[in-house]
């Protein structure tokens, strides 16, 4: 009875670890296929590793002077559709998604919630996010858009 027991346990080991084996082989062929497809568009978008500032919002032109600093103003892309920005006032972020072509849409957008002196810029500045449909990028200076109308300016910071 004892012998049988563990001959029953022995063999109920060899099966799993056979199994295990096999689905290891098929997950391994599996990964090398996958590391053989092209890229997505997200892992080439042309924002990916890119720092700009916000240098307009709604055909406003943000002002810089001793209290508003330019390094309040920032917006940096990032790998794998992540964005973060300063608009003056709160940190925000979330997720990007460039489509083909200039299509890019915002998602998931959080923000601390610090309540400042003057937050309309960057209440206009997430309003904004939010419509955003397209873009461009000439001479450094990232333009978002909804449909035509422009929303956001952007100069690039090397």
């Amino acid at each position: 009875m004892k012998y049988s027991v563990i001959l029953t346990i022995a063999i109920v080991q060899i099966t799993l670890l056979s199994c295990t084996k096999k689905i290891t082989e098929n997950n391994n062929t599996k990964n090398s296929t996958l590391t053989e497809m092209p890229k997505t568009i997200e892992d080439v978008s042309l924002l990916n590793g890119r720092k700009f500032m916000i240098v307009e919002i709604n055909d406003t032109p943000i002002s810089f002077d001793s209290e508003n600093k330019k390094d309040k103003y920032i917006v940096h892309f990032y790998e794998k559709g992540r964005f973060s920005a300063m608009a003056g006032c709160n940190t925000l972020g979330g997720s990007y998604e460039q489509g083909e072509g200039n299509t890019i849409s915002f998602s998931k957008i959080l923000s601390t919630m610090m309540v400042c002196e003057d937050m309309k810029a960057e209440r206009s500045f997430s309003t904004a996010l939010a419509k955003v449909d397209n873009f461009t990028i000439n001479n450094n200076v990232l333009v978002l858009r909804a449909t035509t109308k422009i929303l956001v300016k952007l100069q690039e910071i090397k």
